[in-house]
């Protein structure tokens, strides 16, 4: 009987995972550095390795995790609430079913919390145009920067805007003098909770100059001789 290339080819597909386990070498695939974590923010990641079925991970003699992540045993996967920052070593074993092993180093950076340095209250002035920048510290900020938006349930000031070309920036001009209070909100690019500010604009009256008229008089006296 004569075989088509194209069956041997899907026979020989099918097999190849089952040599692969049978007998090639057991290796973790996952890649280092891992993602970013931030302080005081959940973070998750599952290692993987090039085999299926029932597996068993730990971690190398002398890994110490930053305090509030766990690896669990069964899947392999690292999860918690960072509450320290800093940069980290982590040595992680897999062992399968037919008691073969296999071991691999990752660097992990867990990153200061995410937080809005923007001051307040800001001042302002009535009739006068104002530009407030929005700044943040902390978190996995991407190329382009952090991500702004005012906080759900909270709005701007009418006169008030984000600069649809830069929405680090709003701008506007207060009509009046008063008080306008709202509450923002950055995101990053990683897995940081968001962090919210409320922040207040202090308007004052528009200065006005006064300048008091001036009259000046010409008195001519004519004194008679004597």
């Amino acid at each position: 009987m004569r075989l088509s290339s194209k069956w041997l080819l899907c026979v020989l597909a099918s097999v190849a995972p089952i040599f692969a386990q049978a007998g090639g070498p057991l290796n973790i695939t996952s890649t280092s550095p891992l993602p970013n974590a931030t302080q005081n923010s959940p973070y998750e990641f599952d290692f993987v390795a090039n085999v299926s079925g029932a597996l068993v991970w730990s971690l190398t003699s002398g890994t110490i995790l930053p305090k509030g992540l766990d690896l669990d045993r069964s899947s392999g996967r690292l999860s918690g609430t960072p509450t320290e920052q800093g940069n980290f070593s982590i040595g992680v074993n897999v062992e399968d079913g037919q008691k073969r092993q296999a071991s691999a180093g990752f660097l992990l950076q867990v990153k200061p919390p995410l937080v809005i340095t923007t001051p307040s209250p800001i001042s302002a002035t009535a009739g006068s145009s104002l530009t407030i920048v929005l700044s943040a510290t902390g978190g996995t900020p991407a190329p382009s920067g952090y991500f702004w938006q005012v906080a759900p349930g909270s709005q701007l000031p009418s006169w008030l805007k984000i600069d649809p070309q830069s929405p680090d920036f709003l701008t506007g001009t207060p009509p009046a003098a008063g008080t306008f209070s709202f509450t923002v909100q950055v995101t990053d690019s990683g897995l940081s909770s968001p962090a919210t500010k409320q922040l207040t604009i202090v308007v004052q009256p528009a200065i006005s100059i006064t300048t008091a008229s001036q009259y000046y008089f010409l008195i001519t006296l004519d004194y008679e001789r004597i």
